[in-house]
């Protein structure tokens, strides 16, 4: 009788440690993601964001959900993303945040990818998947978990439904949230209004988030209000370009330092910009880029009929892809490129080739007079692409009337 009543009490004592060891853990959770901020972490213009994506995700309701977050390169989905993820993990019983999607599945393929991210999801960071199909148990395993899962930066819609495995694969009330630069990925994994597209900063949030990196506080020191709002029009509202131009000119307090800066600035369109907004440009099939370059050098503000009267009838979905690529706009049926998307186009082409004459395209009256002019032979396509500028610039100037 003693030792049943022994071994009672420290089965009590067990769980009642254990009891204590739950809640202390919860408590912690709670404590990490009730003090997310959005001030200490610097983030400017992500309320609304966050709230939005929130909504999107539907946590009090059943089943499984699909959210994809999309956007140019640096506006800020990847951060948006984890900074849902992090304020919202502790409501499931698994989860994970997997970065870098595309460029972890270019390094190490796929099935390395989906291992680790079923391993973190199921605890079980050494377990090792040989297959396609997934073992039964794991499958039941997943299939009774409520899970928290982020993919960032996806761009092959293969790999993404590979990841997301058969329907039904993860327990009810799971969410699962994308991101992309190619709208057409998200498309075919979620339904369309389910798509979040994360969009520039305004001008004051904008100037906010350049000032905290530039002078360490929300808005410009005295002096550098007028050269921090041209540098700020400059570049776009793009949340990482602000960042990197912001903390670049820290504690440079010289206002001729910083005229150079935007004179820079105003001329190409910043260095920072375009190793920004290269990387969409490089992602493009060889027909994408020759529309985007097309449109850079002679298309701006064009009626989209009169660009696809310039292209074969397979390369007109061209135009759809460099629009899921957030790289051009359609605006009332006219085509819509930023200056600074205009300038990389252009850069691009003069980086062919010193010689114009060995471009593959012209759009400056001086080089195309100089190529016309010149003695010495010169190919033939240049003579056309000569005569092809003369005849969209006087379509897109009446199509501007």
């Amino acid at each position: 009788m003693t030792a049943c009543v022994c071994s009672l009490f420290i089965m009590r004592r067990d769980e009642t440690k254990l009891i204590q060891e739950i809640v202390s853990d919860i408590q912690k959770k709670l404590s990490h993601e009730l003090s997310l901020s959005f001030e200490e972490e610097g983030l400017v213009g992500m309320e609304s964001r966050v709230e939005d994506i929130e909504s999107l995700l539907s946590f009090g309701s059943t089943g499984v959900l699909i959210v994809g977050i999309w956007g140019m390169g640096g506006i800020g989905k990847s951060t948006t993303a984890d900074f849902v993820y992090r304020r919202n993990r502790s409501k499931f019983e698994g989860h994970c945040c997997f970065r870098n999607v595309r460029e972890e599945s270019r390094k190490h393929g796929v099935d390395h990818v989906r291992q680790k991210i079923l391993g973190d999801v199921l605890e079980k960071k050494d377990m090792t998947i040989r297959t396609i199909v997934l073992p039964p148990d794991t499958k039941r395993m997943l299939q009774r978990k409520k899970v928290l899962i982020v993919l960032d930066d996806v761009n092959d819609p293969q790999d993404l439904k590979y990841l997301l495995g058969d329907d039904g694969l993860f327990g009810q009330g799971s969410r699962i949230m994308v991101t992309s630069r190619d709208r057409q990925v998200l498309i075919n994994a979620c339904d369309e209004d389910k798509i979040y597209e994360v969009k520039i900063l305004d001008e004051d949030d904008a100037l906010r988030l350049f000032s905290l990196h530039a002078f360490k506080q929300d808005r410009p020191i005295e002096g550098y209000a007028g050269l921090s709002k041209t540098v700020v029009s400059c570049v776009m509202g793009i949340p990482l370009v602000l960042e990197v131009l912001g903390s670049s000119l820290y504690k440079k307090t010289g206002v001729e330092y910083w005229g150079s800066k935007v004179a820079q600035l105003r001329t190409n369109g910043g260095e920072e910009v375009e190793k920004c907004l290269e990387l969409c440009y490089q992602e493009l099939r060889d027909t994408e880029k020759k529309i985007f370059l097309d449109i850079a050098c002679f298309f701006g503000r064009c009626k989209r009929d009169h660009l696809q009267q310039t292209l074969d009838l397979e390369e007109r979905s061209g135009i759809d892809r460099l629009i899921d690529m957030c790289l051009i706009k359609i605006v009332q049926n006219k085509i819509w490129m930023h200056d600074v998307l205009v300038k990389l186009g252009k850069k691009i082409v003069h980086q062919e080739n010193v010689d114009p004459r060995e471009r593959s395209r012209l759009w400056q009256a001086d080089d195309i007079y100089r190529v016309l002019t010149t003695q010495v032979a010169f190919p033939s396509y240049l003579i056309d692409c000569c005569l092809t500028f003369l005849f969209i610039a006087k379509r897109c100037s009446l199509g501007q009337e």
